[in-house]
C-alpha cells in the first residue's frame, strides 16, 4: 500500500536507462475520444480555456525529461471532457487504475449516501453505536465525522500499521480500533488507514452490504462505472481507505457528480448538503474536509499517493484528473501537480 524502500531502490538503480529511452508515449495531442461511456466532448476553444496555456501543460507531461511517473491528465469544463492524453500506455483509458487515498473520498460520498438514504442517522453517530464489543470509554465516544476528518486521534501510524492491518490481522475493524488515542477526539490532526478501515465497517453493519456491494448500487450503477475493482480484507472489510481502481474516466464521471452537487445525468446521487459539508473545513488544525482536501476559496481534492488527483474547483465549473505510476515519490516526482492544477484553473475563463 505505502511506497516501499526496495520499490524505490529499484526506481533509482534503472533511473540512468530509463533516460536513455523513451518512457513515455510520442506526443499526440490532447483531443479526446468518443467511446460511448456517456462522456460528453467538446474542445478548450468551445469552453474558453486558454489553449496555449493547457497545450503547454500537455507538451511537458508529454516531455521524456520531466514528470516521469504521470500517466493520465484529463480536463473537464461545463460538464465536457475537453481534454485528455494517456502518457505512457493508451490502454490506461480503458485500465483501472489503484486510487490510493483518493479511495478515502469514495468512502466519503457513499457514507453521505447510506445517510441520505436512512440507513445511519448521522455523521455524529458513534463507533460505540456500531462496535461496542471494540470500543470503551473516550474511544467509544469517537463519531463518525471525526473518522472522516482525521480528528479521531487513534494513533494508528500508516507507515506500519496499514501494511499490518492487510496481511496479518484477521480482523481488521478491531485492529485499527485497538491502539490507545494520541489526543481528545474532535482537537487534533492524524492522518491514518485505520479510521476508514472503521467507516467501512460501520455502512456494511449499517446496510448489510458491504461498501464495495453497496457503492454498486447507490454509485457505479448510476454513473455507468463498470470496469473498477475494490479489494477486500480476508475478513470480508471492503477497505475503506485505499484499494479502488477506477479508470480515470471514471475517476471523471465522479468528479463530476460532485461539481453539480450530487447530481449526475439529471439523477440524485447523494445529497448536496452532505457534499457541502465534507468539502468544507471540518478538521480543527488542518485544511481538511471529509475525507476531501482543500484548496483556501476555491476548490477541493481526492488524493492518492503518487498523483491519483480529481480536482473540483466550482468557481470554474472545472474538473481536472490525473493518475500516476501508484507507488512513485510524492516528493521527488510530482511535487508540483498542486500548481500545475492551479495552472489550468487560471487559464479558465468563466
Amino acid at each position: 500500500m505505502k511506497t516501499k524502500i526496495i520499490t524505490m531502490f529499484l526506481f533509482l538503480a534503472v533511473s540512468g536507462c530509463l533516460q536513455e529511452m523513451d518512457i513515455k508515449l510520442p506526443n499526440s495531442g490532447y483531443s479526446p475520444k468518443n467511446t460511448g461511456d456517456g462522456l460528453v466532448l467538446s474542445t478548450p476553444e468551445l469552453e474558453n480555456i486558454n489553449v496555449t496555456i493547457l497545450g503547454k501543460v500537455y507538451s511537458d507531461f508529454y516531455d521524456q525529461n520531466k514528470y516521469p511517473t504521470i500517466r493520465s491528465l484529463l480536463v473537464l469544463k461545463n460538464g465536457k471532457l475537453i481534454s485528455e492524453a494517456y502518457f505512457k500506455d493508451e490502454h490506461d483509458m480503458t485500465k483501472p487504475h489503484a486510487l490510493q487515498s483518493a479511495t478515502k473520498s469514495i468512502t466519503s460520498i457513499l457514507l453521505g449516501i447510506a445517510i441520505d438514504n436512512g440507513f445511519i442517522s448521522s455523521a455524529q453517530a458513534t463507533v460505540k453505536d456500531f462496535f461496542p464489543e471494540y470500543v470503551n470509554g473516550e474511544k467509544g465516544s469517537i463519531t463518525i465525522a471525526q473518522l472522516l476528518s482525521m480528528s479521531a486521534g487513534i494513533n494508528f501510524n500508516d507507515e506500519t500499521d496499514t501494511e499490518e492491518m492487510i496481511n496479518q490481522r484477521a480482523n481488521s475493524i478491531k485492529y485499527a480500533l485497538s491502539f490507545n488515542l494520541k489526543f481528545t477526539p474532535g482537537t487534533g490532526w492524524l492522518y491514518c488507514d485505520g479510521n476508514n478501515q472503521v467507516v467501512s465497517g460501520i455502512i456494511a453493519k449499517a446496510t448489510g452490504m458491504t461498501l464495495e456491494d453497496f457503492g454498486k448500487k447507490y454509485l457505479f450503477d448510476p454513473l455507468s462505472i463498470t470496469n473498477y475493482r475494490w479489494e477486500k480484507h480476508r475478513d470480508n472489510t471492503t477497505y475503506g481507505a485505499v484499494g479502488l481502481w477506477l479508470t480515470p474516466r471514471e475517476m471523471a464521471k465522479i468528479g463530476l457528480m460532485v461539481l453539480d452537487k450530487g447530481v449526475y445525468n439529471n439523477q440524485r446521487i447523494v445529497s448536496e448538503e452532505w457534499l457541502s459539508i465534507s468539502t468544507s473545513k471540518q478538521n480543527p488544525v488542518k485544511e481538511y474536509g471529509f475525507n476531501w482536501a482543500l484548496f483556501l476559496n476555491y476548490g477541493f481534492y481526492a488524493s492518492g499517493h503518487g498523483g491519483q488527483k480529481i480536482y473540483v474547483f466550482p468557481q470554474n465549473n472545472l474538473v481536472i484528473v490525473t493518475t500516476a505510476d501508484s507507488f512513485s515519490d510524492n516528493g521527488i516526482f510530482l511535487k508540483d501537480i498542486e500548481n500545475i492544477a492551479n495552472i489550468i484553473r487560471e487559464a479558465s475563463v468563466n
